[in-house]
Parts: C-alpha cells; structure tokens; sequence
C-alpha cells in the first residue's frame, strides 16, 4: 500500500512499484497459505492461535483482492500494450516520445502481430466520423481530453489541409500507472476522421485498458457533441423567443403609433369643422352689418331698420325719447335700436 501511495503521488517511479507490488503479492500468497496451515494444525491439535490465523489470511486476502481483479483480463485479454483505431497508419507520438524513461516500452507502434491481436479482441476500437469541420471536430476533442482529466502535453490544430494532433498523458485511478494517448483529427469530405492511439510506457500486458481509454475518449466526444447540439438548439429557441418578443414589441408600437394619428387627424378634423362654423357665423355677421350700413335711412312708411321697427320722426321734428328705468332718458329711439339691434 505504501509503494502504491509513493507511486501515485510522484515520488516512486514505476519500475520499483512493480518489484515491491510483486513481492507484496508473493509474500500474501505466502501468509496465505501459512495462515491456512495454521488452521488445520489449529484444528487437529487443539492449540492456541486461531485469531492470529484469521488475521493472517484477513490481511492476505486484502492485499490480493485488487490483484485477483485482474485475473480473467489476464488471461481473457491479449497480451498487448498498445492499441490504435487506425493499425495501417497509427497516429505517433513526438513530444511525448522524447518524455518516455529510458527504461520504457519504445514509442513506436509495434506492427502487424499486435494490430491481428486487437482486431479480434476488439473489433469495435475503429476512426470515429464526424460530420463536422476538422477544427470543430478538434475542439470536441480536446475539451473532451480536459474533462477526461488527462494532462496535455502538446496541442497543435489542423491547418492549411494538415491534420490536428494532441499528446496527452493518462494515468489509472488507482495505481496511477502513465500511459501515452496521441489524437490525430484529419479532414474527409463532408466529414472529419478521429484516430487515437493509447500506449503503455511499462509493461507487455495493459489488461484492456487501452482500449477502454479509447471507448471512454469516444463516449466522452459524443457527450460533448449531443451537449453541443443541445446547447445550439436552446439557444435557437431562446433567439426565437426574443425574436418573437421583439417582433410583439414593434407590432405593439405600430398599433399605438396608428391610435395617436387617428387622434391627431380627428382632433384636426374637428377643429376644421370649428373654424369653418366660425368662418361661415363671421360671414353672416358680416353680411348683416353690411345690409345694415347700406340701409341707414328710414325704411318705407317711416319706421326705422330692426325686428320690430317703430315709427320714424318726420323730417324737421324733434327726436322723441324714451323714458327708461330710473325716471331717466336715454338716446333717442332711432339712435338706441341702430346700436342695440331687436
């Protein structure tokens, strides 16, 4: 446990881990058994020490429990450390070749033998297709390696018909074992071409796990493309939304635009309507006082212009007045109605 711990966090390269796992491993089967000896002795003879027994095996038990996962892998899986989508051409490693121990398995892809191998072990491990540009298909990418977790070593787009690479390293969960992933994102017609390739750097058998590194790099792009789509659909929704409030807005502004020029025209018309009242009451008013300055004299039989005409005073008589309120006079009678009217 200690070895695996000092492994995980940096300070215990691979090499020793491996040893003191093996010895670890050897020394459990090794109490294992002493401990089951212990027990049938315990058992025939009638002696003490059946707890320590126990613990023996307990412990034993423990630290072969993760080892004994690995079992049907070891012998279910094919002996290989190295596994691509494309065999012909593998995608190849260049920063991360020159970071690789000395002492660690050659960056190169191994050939033929391991690519008829994982054909048969695992024939869904193929180029992923995407219908998407190269760049866009690069972007799903890596940010589906920063999901992953795995730690970037190298990053380079596709450009000017070259395609996009990505090196990255990818470590187990438990035992943090570092292995080599290389991405390669190449342009098709009318789609895009993703290969990888994930490699160990120790050891000649990787009880699957490359190629579960390459299936869940896969799930994670495909997560990444549908969370893409989804997220372009809803923000097509809410566009339209807006565009729909937007277009309320205006239709809104343009009904009450039309109520405030009916008003204004109305308000025009009715005030037309009041000036020419005006106009055609000033004209007759008009007319009267000029049928009244034309006729200034006394009308046939001598009475005065007006409603109710009165009779004149002959020429050379005196002007009669009028007694008013008050017991006193006013203008004469011909003077008052001119001014007065009926």
């Amino acid at each position: 446990m200690l070895s695996v711990l000092m492994h995980r966090f940096g300070s215990l390269s691979t090499p020793p881990t491996t040893y003191i796992m093996g010895l670890a491993i050897i020394f459990a089967l090794v109490a294992l058994l002493l401990s089951a000896s212990a027990l049938v002795s315990i058992w025939r003879h009638g002696i003490q020490g059946a707890g320590y027994a126990v613990a023996g095996a307990f412990f034993s038990l423990l630290v072969l429990a993760g080892p004994l996962l690995y079992v049907p892998d070891l012998f279910v899986r094919p002996k290989i450390n190295d596994i691509a989508t494309d065999t012909d051409s593998p995608p190849a490693f260049s920063i991360l070749a020159a970071q690789r121990p000395k002492d660690a398995n050659p960056a190169d892809y191994p050939g033929t033998d391991f690519a008829q191998q994982q054909q048969s072990a695992y024939p869904r491990i193929r180029t992923m297709l995407l219908e998407r540009s190269s760049t866009e298909s690069f972007d799903l990418v890596h940010e589906a390696v920063e999901r992953l977790g795995w730690e970037v070593a190298a990053a380079t787009k596709p450009e000017g018909g070259k395609p996009g690479h990505i090196e990255a390293v990818a470590r187990t969960l438990v035992l943090g074992f570092a292995d080599d992933v290389a991405i390669r994102v190449s342009a098709g017609q009318g789609e895009s071409e993703i290969d990888a390739r994930s490699a160990s750097r120790y050891g000649k058998h990787d009880f699957g796990t490359n190629a579960r590194r390459i299936a869940s790099l896969f799930r994670e792009v495909k997560a990444g493309l549908e969370q893409g789509e989804k997220s372009a659909l809803e923000l097509a929704l809410a566009r339209r939304a807006v565009e729909a409030r937007e277009i309320e807005k205006q239709e809104r502004a343009k009904a009450r635009q039309k109520r405030d020029k009916e008003r204004k025209e109305e308000e025009v018309r009715q005030r037309a309507l009041l000036d020419d009242e005006r106009k055609r009451q000033q004209a007759q008013l008009r007319a009267i006082q000029e049928v009244e300055q034309q006729n200034p004299s006394l009308w046939p039989g001598g009475l005065q212009p007006g409603l109710v005409p009165v009779p004149g005073a002959a020429q050379g008589e005196p002007k009669r007045r009028v007694r008013r309120r008050g017991d006193r006079w006013n203008l004469p009678a011909d003077r008052f109605f001119q001014r007065f009217g009926e």
